[in-house]
């Protein structure tokens, strides 16, 4: 796919040669501006025309009244008296089920520049006492539903805001609700205790603190972010950004892009992956059919080298002198020399492989199309077994106890493989279109992006069962854990 800017610079320029020179002419001109003129373009754009506002609603009250009521808008003030809508709706919001847990109420564009109010509709208020459900009334002006905020959108960047709602403080004269709401825009000082999580539709990233599970900030990025590593300091994580050809660098001592690395001739990068000394970042390119390696130093392109079809998955193994890549479309396993930049060898696989994991005598391999996982010894390079897993095996990550987890996105769980037995023992059940993955093995818990339920369930490993969603963005689908 050629990006537009490309196409009207061709056709302008070429409109007065001859068919054949003009031909050539195309050619060279696109070489020319993938390099050069118009790649400048991509590194600076943004996906987003002025800034995007992420807005949660939570409680810090542990044991509220048991208070019920419908939010139907919620509203800003610029500083030209000027209100703007940031949610239009019916949201049921109850302090009980409040407790501990966090409520995505909106994403929306919101224009750059300061604001000083903000408006909150409510209706249909209620109190349950002694086992019976009362209405309460509600506020006769929308000024008792006002508060007073110093909040600055900036153009291009994201931001969240946390508003907590004290069910305690909001009955007045019995049955009088006035909800008493204050407003805390983000401020992530959280450093090694984060989970960065890739929204596809969102063009962001959600950070969530691990020590209570809760969203803590969002990072404007660009178009469709996928996948995404750490580096291993932990001080700067790497975004694939698919339908920009672009990789952001996040800072994650000040959680915030601080540079973007266009990827010259590879298309659509999909999956990251990164050397044990952290020196280079390898880029798989799904439509262009390569793999990209960039100096994590200079963030210069140090070169490219076909692949199969349509590659995902990639890894390395623990020395570092192989690369080993997972191609979709045409079931086979490129095996790298990262230092010649050349394959060396390709392995025939199942259905659809999708991911890989790499340990010091095994390659494991998701196959999505047959809902097996292969394992391939790293020596002899031929495969050894397979296993079953879920439905529609995606993803896979090594675990606890020597445990394997497999994503499984057609059966909505995740599979739990012994390394000892390679038999399957349990599978949990997780929210809608499970993607990637995260360990943090401190706490015994895993983490997994819900693609099609726009969360990320939290799994306590010793209990062996969701505890917990955090509200994410738009289609999430890689995480990153800061250790």
């Amino acid at each position: 796919m050629i990006p537009v800017m490309y196409v009207i610079c061709i056709i302008e320029i070429g409109l007065n040669l001859s068919n054949k020179m003009a031909n050539m002419f195309k050619t060279f001109l696109f070489i020319l501006l993938l390099l050069a003129g118009c790649q400048s373009f991509l590194a600076s754009s943004s996906s987003i025309s002025e800034g995007r506002v992420n807005l949660y609603l939570s409680t810090s009250s542990k044991s509220p009244p048991d208070i019920t009521f419908s939010l139907e808008k919620i509203e800003l003030e610029g500083e030209d008296r000027k209100w703007i809508t940031l949610f239009k709706g019916k949201k049921e919001i109850n302090s009980i089920t409040l407790v501990d847990h966090q409520i995505f109420i909106a994403e929306t564009d919101l224009s750059a520049g300061r604001y000083r109010r903000l408006r909150v509709t409510v209706t249909d208020a209620s109190i349950v006492r002694a086992g019976k459900k009362r209405s309460l009334a509600l506020a006769s002006t929308s000024e008792d539903n006002t508060l007073f905020i110093q909040f600055q959108m900036y153009r291009n960047e994201c931001n969240s805001l946390f508003l907590n709602w004290d069910p305690d403080k909001s009955i007045k004269d019995k049955y009088l609700f006035i909800p008493v709401i204050t407003l805390k825009p983000q401020k992530m000082e959280i450093r090694r205790l984060v989970l960065y999580v890739t929204n596809t539709g969102s063009n962001s990233i959600t950070v969530i603190n691990r020590q209570n599970d809760h969203v803590v900030g969002t990072i404007c990025v660009d178009k469709a972010p996928m996948g995404i590593v750490a580096n291993p300091l932990g001080d700067i994580v790497y975004v694939a950004n698919s339908d920009s050809n672009t990789i952001s660098i996040i800072d994650t001592s000040h959680h915030r892009v601080i540079d973007t690395i266009p990827i010259n001739l590879g298309i659509s990068p999909r999956e990251l992956a990164i050397s044990p000394d952290g020196s280079r970042l390898y880029v798989s390119n799904y439509h262009s059919n390569n793999v990209s390696v960039i100096d994590t130093v200079s963030i210069n392109l140090l070169g490219q080298f076909h692949v199969g079809n349509n590659p995902l998955g990639i890894a390395t193994n623990t020395r570092g002198n192989r690369l080993y890549v997972v191609n979709s479309a045409s079931n086979n396993l490129s095996v790298i020399d990262p230092s010649i930049f050349k394959v060396i060898k390709t392995v025939t696989l199942g259905s659809n492989p999708t991911d890989l994991l790499v340990d010091e005598n095994r390659i494991l391999i998701a196959n999505a199309g047959s809902n097996r996982i292969y394992q391939i010894n790293i020596h002899s390079l031929i495969v050894e077994k397979e296993m079953s897993a879920g439905l529609g095996s995606h993803r896979l990550i090594s675990g606890l106890m020597d445990n394997i987890y497999s994503s499984n996105r057609n059966s909505n769980d995740i599979s739990i493989i012994p390394s000892s037995t390679n038999i399957e023992i349990q599978r949990i059940a997780v929210h809608d279109i499970p993607q990637g993955m995260a360990l943090d093995r401190e706490r015994r818990k895993l983490y997994v992006a819900n693609e099609g339920s726009n969360n990320v369930s939290v799994i306590d490993l010793i209990k062996e069962k969701m505890i917990v969603s955090i509200p994410v963005g738009n289609k999430p689908y890689g995480l990153a854990l800061v250790k």
